[in-house]
C-alpha cells in the first residue's frame, strides 16, 4: 500500500515538469534568407518574426540585427527572443546572407554614324561608362578606344567592366564611317556684297576678275531704271551716297537695287564687250 502511495506522489511530481518545458512561448522565424547587396554597405534587409505563448496568445518578439536594418556582406547571424507574463523565455535563430551578384551596368552611345573625305576613314570619340550598385563607378574599357582613327565602313566597338568581386559584363555598339565626296565650293563671279544683302553704308562692289580685260562695265539699276554706269578698270567699285547720271543726281535711297557687269577689252574709246560675268542685288537700309 505504501509503495503504491510513493508510486502515485513520483508520477504527480513528473506532470508539472513535462507541463513547464511545454509552457515556453513559440518563436517562428523565416528560413535561411539571401539578400543582394543594395550599395556598398550591403542590403537593408527587412523580415517578419512572430512569437505566441503556451495559450496561443500573441506575444512580442526582439531580434537582433533588428528587421529594416543595414546588413554586411557575408553572413550573419539574427537571434530572436520572447518572453511571456509568467517570464517562460525562448529563442530562435536564421541565417541572413547579403551576396553581390551583379556585374556592373555598362552605358554606351547608340551606333554612331560620321563621314569623313579620307579614304583612310576618320577619328571617332565617344564617351562610355561603367557603374556597380557596390562599387559605384568602375573603369571601362573599349576596342577600338575612344580617339582611335576607324576604317570606312561598319566597326563594332565592344566595351567591358569588370566589379572588384569579378563580375564581368560587356556591351557594344557600331561605328559606321560613310566616305562622302569632298565639297568643291564654287565661287561665283559677283563676289559682293551677297545676292539679296543688307547694307547700311553704301556697298563696295565686288567681281571676279577676268584675264585680259581692260576694263569693265558696272550698271546700277532700282525699280527697273539705270541709274549708273561706271567703268572702272579694276575688278572692284565703291558705291557712294550721291552721284550724277546723265545731268541727274541720284542718291543711295532705301530699297532694293540690282547691279551687272561685263568685261571689257581693248581701247576705252573701242572697246570690245565679252559676256555678262552675272547679275546681283543689294538692299539699302537706313541705319
Amino acid at each position: 500500500m505504501r509503495r503504491a502511495l510513493l508510486v502515485a506522489a513520483l508520477c504527480a511530481l513528473a506532470v508539472p515538469v513535462a507541463a513547464l518545458a511545454d509552457d515556453d512561448p513559440v518563436i517562428t522565424v523565416p528560413e535561411k534568407m539571401t539578400v543582394e547587396a543594395q550599395n556598398f554597405s550591403g542590403a537593408t534587409v527587412t523580415y517578419t518574426a512572430t512569437a505566441v505563448d503556451h495559450r496561443g496568445g500573441p506575444i512580442p518578439v526582439a531580434c537582433t540585427p533588428a528587421s529594416g536594418t543595414i546588413f554586411g556582406f557575408g553572413e550573419t547571424t539574427v537571434t530572436c527572443t520572447a518572453v511571456d507574463s509568467e517570464n517562460h523565455r525562448a529563442t530562435k535563430r536564421f541565417k541572413v546572407t547579403v551576396v553581390d551578384t551583379q556585374p556592373p551596368v555598362i552605358t554606351v552611345p547608340a551606333p554612331k554614324r560620321v563621314t569623313t573625305t579620307s579614304r583612310a576613314g576618320t577619328v571617332v570619340t565617344y564617351r562610355a561608362s561603367a557603374a556597380d550598385v557596390v562599387d559605384g563607378a568602375v573603369p571601362v574599357a573599349c576596342a577600338p578606344g575612344s580617339g582611335s582613327r576607324f576604317a570606312v565602313g561598319t566597326t563594332r566597338v565592344t566595351c567591358s567592366a569588370v566589379d572588384a568581386r569579378t563580375h564581368a559584363s560587356s556591351a557594344a555598339f557600331d561605328v559606321t564611317v560613310v566616305l562622302v565626296k569632298k565639297r568643291t565650293v564654287q565661287v561665283g563671279p559677283m563676289i559682293a556684297p551677297r545676292r539679296g544683302a543688307h547694307m547700311s553704308t553704301p556697298p563696295m562692289l565686288r567681281w571676279r576678275a577676268v584675264k585680259k580685260a581692260s576694263f569693265y562695265n558696272v550698271q546700277l539699276f532700282r525699280r527697273g531704271q539705270k541709274i549708273l554706269t561706271v567703268w572702272p578698270s579694276r575688278p572692284r567699285f565703291q558705291l557712294h551716297a550721291r552721284w550724277t547720271f546723265k545731268g541727274h543726281t541720284f542718291r543711295l535711297r532705301p530699297g532694293s537695287y540690282m547691279w551687272f557687269v561685263w568685261p571689257a577689252y581693248g581701247p576705252l574709246t573701242h572697246p570690245r564687250f565679252g559676256k555678262a560675268l552675272g547679275v546681283s542685288s543689294f538692299v539699302f537700309v537706313k541705319r
